[in-house]
């Protein structure tokens, strides 16, 4: 499943979708007035109290929607994924509550130390969002690092996500920075299960009645993988117990010093049959009578096919490799950003070779480079192409 598809995150989905339709329908209604949070005269005044549950709903320009799905696209998928649904959805309906009242909080003592100035908060879900994040900077690990115009700037998976928060939270400072930290602080007492918050959850036949107004959800059904010996499982099998001299030791003798068995498992059963083939079956020579009426061959015809059969098959390393190339400029580009190294090191080719005696260098060098360095991937290229 793509880290990147809504399958599996019916929630992150609603919510996204939201957010964006009612942040459109705002501007085309020309109703994004109502949404803002004011302390006066929309709640001592007014008592517009409304406006506390509906100012997280609407972003107040379209900046701020790109920047917000952006975030949580990149976030709140892998968060419900990890949590669960339920789950999720309780942590959602736990930390709005918990913004809402730190905004009015917020908001109330910012009037009293400013003495009236800072008055006025943004519409849209920021503290909802930087919550989401947090959750996702806890839960999410780091799948690699990469190098940024300096060796000593070392980035990690999720900066992308980090530099995209930075700008929603600086988009209408100091007020986005505010509901960014109550975001932030509502998730910690979440994470910290403040007064039990973190056991809630919603009610069952609520969340059903939730389900049920969602779409279908699109993902693929998992297929469902038997226990039954693959056809190249099999082989191998057969191979190990059968090979003279050591069994899976034998087939690698036989296939020029050594294979990998377990990279061979992916390829289809011709290709497996066709790299195998020639190191384990013996040539069969039959004899078959002519008839009675045929003619005799003459002793030309005898002598040319008896000098065919006995002329030796090329070497392996002689045998040109069609499907090798070298590096292009994609992969030296990312080598470059993430610093691997430019080609395959001493010890990948000292190995292959170990394996491989009848190949040459700059085989096994275009095989490394072919297969993104892997040593496995380069085996089966070699006995793909050199059987």
């Amino acid at each position: 499943m793509s880290a990147t598809s809504l399958a599996g995150a019916p929630l992150s989905r609603a919510l996204i979708l939201t957010s964006a339709v009612a942040s459109v329908a705002a501007a085309i209604t020309n109703s994004q007035h109502w949404f803002h949070l004011a302390l006066s005269p929309h709640l001592s005044r007014d008592h517009q109290l409304y406006r506390l549950v509906a100012h997280p709903l609407v972003y107040a320009s379209s900046a701020e929607l790109f920047l917000g799905t952006l975030v949580l696209w990149q976030t709140s998928i892998a968060v419900e994924r990890i949590l669960g649904t339920r789950k999720y959805a309780s942590f959602l309906a736990v930390t709005t509550f918990l913004s809402i009242m730190g905004t009015f909080a917020a908001l109330v003592a910012a009037s009293v130390v400013t003495r009236g100035r800072f008055n006025v908060l943004p519409s849209g879900p920021f503290a909802v969002t930087f919550a989401i994040l947090h959750q996702s900077h806890r839960l999410t690990p780091t799948l690699y690092t990469f190098r940024l115009l300096h060796p000593s700037l070392v980035l990690p998976t999720r900066f992308p996500a980090y530099l995209l928060s930075l700008l929603l939270a600086l988009s209408q400072p100091p007020s986005t920075l505010v509901l960014a930290l109550i975001g932030l602080c509502a998730s910690s007492a979440w994470s910290h299960n403040a007064l039990g918050l973190a056991h809630y959850r919603i009610p069952r036949r609520v969340y059903r009645a939730l389900s049920r107004l969602s779409p279908a959800d699109g993902a693929r059904a998992r297929i469902a993988r038997g226990t039954e010996v693959e056809h190249d499982e099999a082989m191998l099998r057969t191979l190990a117990g059968g090979g003279g001299g050591g069994g899976v030791t034998g087939f690698a003798s036989a296939a020029g010093g050594g294979v990998d068995v377990g990279g061979l498992r992916g390829r289809r059963p011709g290709a497996v049959t066709q790299a195998v083939a020639p190191a384990t079956a013996a040539p069969a020579v039959t004899s078959v009578a002519p008839p009675a009426s045929a003619a005799e061959p003459s002793d030309d015809a005898v002598a040319a096919a008896a000098a065919n059969a006995a002329a030796p098959a090329p070497p392996p390393s002689a045998r040109p490799l069609p499907s090798i190339s070298g590096t292009s400029f994609l992969r030296q580009w990312q080598a470059g950003l993430t610093g691997a190294p430019d080609g395959p090191t001493p010890a990948q080719i000292a190995e292959l070779s170990s394996i491989f005696p009848h190949h040459s260098r700059q085989a096994i060098v275009a095989a490394l480079q072919s297969s993104g360095q892997s040593v496995s991937r380069a085996a089966e290229l070699l006995v793909s192409e050199g059987g």
